[in-house]
């Protein structure tokens, strides 16, 4: 089930280690990570990272990370990489968001570590130097 606005709120109020599955990872970046696991994590200590380093992003925009990992085009550096990144934009908004999930040390779990909004130029220098395993399926 996609995270809510109500978890990410509540997970500011947590305890310092609390978390929040935020989605499940599609299968084509999960294969690849090499994880066995499906579901993506967001900590509190990264979702007060993004509040500090992202003033203009909010819950809501948060909400919409389900939505950037199913159908966003999904990129990684060649194997073996530890991390993969979904940049999607919404047509209605004009609005182009970048996710960045790590496979954690361990190997087994996946964690939300960068949300934020590119500008276009910045989406073409991104794709030019990674390796795409997903165009962008549909717009929303």
């Amino acid at each position: 089930m996609p995270v809510e606005a109500y978890q990410i709120h509540a997970l500011l109020k947590a305890p310092p280690e609390a978390s929040v599955v935020v989605t499940a990872m599609p299968e084509i970046a999960r294969r690849h990570l090499g994880s066995r696991q499906h579901n993506v994590y967001l900590s509190r200590e990264t979702l007060l990272k993004i509040k500090r380093r992202h003033p203009s992003i909010n819950y809501m925009d948060l909400t919409w990370a389900p939505e950037i990992l199913a159908h966003g085009t999904l990129l990684a550096e060649p194997p073996p990489s530890k991390s993969v990144a979904a940049v999607y934009m919404f047509e209605r908004t004009g609005k182009i968001y970048k996710i960045v999930v790590k496979l954690s040390g361990s190997g087994h779990d996946m964690w939300l570590t960068a949300f934020h909004r590119l500008e276009p130029n910045q989406v073409l220098r991104l794709m030019n130097g990674s390796l795409i395993l997903r165009h962008a399926g549909r717009m929303l």
